[in-house]
């Protein structure tokens, strides 16, 4: 049952990493008209660190490892997801690379590896 739990989470990992590289490569137009409080009026850096968040904290449920081994693999593996979702934007017209936002997509996993170190050691 522990087993069947996992590959859930796992296949929900992969649908959030597959939906953060949307959010990369895709432009969406947001209608002038939009009601206002519909609209998204904070920086892009807040949803670059709202999407790898989400993505590292299920991806790291997503384990049934020992925590050391199971924080390193996300930490790896999180990070380069989120560096090969800013890169991509290099080669697409209307999508900016930004170092920031580069940066954000790499420290982000650390913050999520850090603090389930720390709660799991409670």
């Amino acid at each position: 049952m522990a087993v069947q739990r996992y590959r859930i989470v796992q296949g929900l990992a992969v649908l959030i990493g597959l939906a953060v590289f949307a959010a990369h490569v895709v432009t969406i137009h947001v209608p002038d008209n939009l009601p206002e409080a519909l609209q998204f009026t904070h920086n892009d850096w807040v949803a670059h660190f709202g999407m790898l968040f989400l993505f590292t904290m299920v991806y790291r449920l997503s384990y049934a490892g020992t925590p050391a081994g199971t924080h390193r693999a996300t930490l790896f593996i999180c990070s380069g997801w989120g560096a090969f979702c800013e890169f991509t934007q290099i080669f697409l017209p209307h999508r900016d690379f930004q170092l920031l936002e580069l940066g954000i997509n790499t420290l982000t996993p650390a913050v999520v590896v850090a603090l389930s170190a720390m709660f799991s050691r409670r």
